[in-house]
């Protein structure tokens, strides 16, 4: 509850502030995302809201920050947080990012969270990302049934368990620039799972999206590895610059790119479950 009002006081701060472009230290945008089909641990669809915060002050180095809450369709709901900047050389077009996360995942009233970090390279012509993730806790009891109906003393106990994982991804991605009010990013890349309950696991995924007036995105990513299998989902993400840059400029043009550019992370705590039994008989 905590971090749900926190999130809603920096948007309602964000917006009490977005036409005050002079004493304001920060560019913002709220976005709101429908995501649907399954991801890398996470079998339901779900909702976001966002709010990006980037320095308003230009320079070689731009603050930002980055808060995500998700509400998964099944009823639980997670959080992704990011702290870094950016770095570009004068008269560059290159640019390096450095970025700490905090996330957190509800599942069945019990708590998952982790941290992480990323480091990233924006170019004309490719974009690298490489983060990591690194959870305080691998396994939690979710429920746990007893089974004592049967004659004599003879009993059986079913536990839900849920793991989550140590991760690594990495991203090779390029954006292409149609017009000023059309753009598209495309990447490709793989991760590796490091998980006690079934050992160490390797995959493959890909990322296309479709952004129009800078404001209205659609996107489609698919994964494979061999625990999860294919996994495919799609969505539609309405981005709100609250700090006004231009109507219809894409990144390429805009003078606020930096700020307005994502942090492409791993948005939501991949978790498995998995069911145990035990019995006298």
């Amino acid at each position: 509850m905590f971090k749900k009002r926190t999130l809603i006081f920096l948007t309602i701060f964000a917006i009490s502030h977005a036409d005050d472009t002079t004493g304001f230290p920060f560019q913002s945008v709220i976005s709101l995302k429908e995501t649907f089909g399954e991801e890398i641990g996470v079998d339901d669809s779900y909702t976001t809201i966002g709010l990006n915060l980037a320095s308003n002050e230009w320079s070689s180095y731009i603050p930002i920050a980055d808060v995500r809450w998700h509400y998964l369709h099944c009823g639980d709901d997670a959080l992704n947080s990011a702290v870094g900047f950016r770095f570009t050389p004068p008269d560059s077009c290159h640019q390096g990012g450095l970025f700490a996360f905090y996330d957190y995942r509800r599942v069945n009233n019990q708590f998952f969270d982790q941290v992480g970090g990323q480091i990233e390279y924006i170019g004309p012509y490719v974009e690298l990302r490489l983060h990591g993730y690194w959870p305080f806790r691998n396994e939690r009891l979710l429920e746990s049934t007893l089974y004592d109906e049967y004659v004599g003393d003879f009993f059986a106990i079913s536990d839900e368990i849920a793991y989550t994982f140590r991760q690594l991804f990495f991203d090779v991605g390029k954006t292409f620039h149609f017009n000023r009010c059309l753009e598209t990013y495309f990447s490709v890349g793989g991760y590796y799972i490091d998980s006690d309950p079934w050992s160490r696991v390797g995959g493959g995924r890909g990322t296309l999206e479709v952004t129009l007036l800078s404001q209205l995105k659609g996107f489609v990513r698919a994964s494979y590895d061999s625990h999860f299998r294919g996994r495919f989902s799609f969505g539609l993400e309405l981005r709100f610059p609250l700090t006004w840059c231009g109507w219809c400029v894409s990144s390429n043009f805009d003078p606020c790119a930096p700020a307005y550019r994502p942090i492409r992370s791993q948005e939501i705590i991949p978790i498995e479950k998995e069911c145990c039994w035990e019995w006298n008989y």
